[in-house]
């Protein structure tokens, strides 16, 4: 089979001897403008989104560095102050202090758990709930049969 091609122009010529309407020739040019300026705009939206996106970035980085510049109120390591411990002494003095501080806090709170505990045991038997009952704490006080 051999090929045979022809031109638009030759190709209208052949359809206007038989009567057909002419082949446009203007969409397919307008198509291919119209894809162009589509590319076009979708590439400098993309490069604009590109510049915010990097905006915003030096604007973090400049947050994030103010913020990790800021002067902490207080004092720094180095300040030495007169009412704070000068010497090793004082500091193991004061370190047991608030040890014992911490374990007299953490009793405390153990003992208004046990009160608590027992509380709780005293609501659920009364004294006359418990009356004749009798505890064995020798096994020989145990008798077969018997809890």
């Amino acid at each position: 089979m051999s090929e045979i091609s022809a031109s638009i122009e030759e190709t209208n010529a052949i359809r206007a001897k038989l009567g057909l309407k002419p082949l446009n020739l203007g969409p397919e040019t307008s198509g291919a403008k119209i894809a162009e300026e589509n590319l076009k705009r979708q590439r400098e939206e993309q490069a604009q989104k590109a510049r915010e996106d990097e905006i915003k970035s030096k604007i973090a980085k400049s947050r994030n560095r103010r913020e990790l510049n800021k002067v902490v109120p207080g004092k720094g390591l180095g300040e030495a102050s007169d009412d704070e411990a000068d010497d090793v002494y004082k500091w193991t003095i004061k370190s047991r202090k608030k040890e014992k501080e911490r374990l007299a806090v953490e009793a405390a709170k153990r003992e208004r758990q046990l009160q608590e505990m027992d509380e709780v045991y005293q609501q659920e038997y009364d004294e006359d709930q418990l009356a004749g009952l009798r505890v064995g704490h020798d096994l020989a006080n145990f008798q077969e049969g018997e809890e």
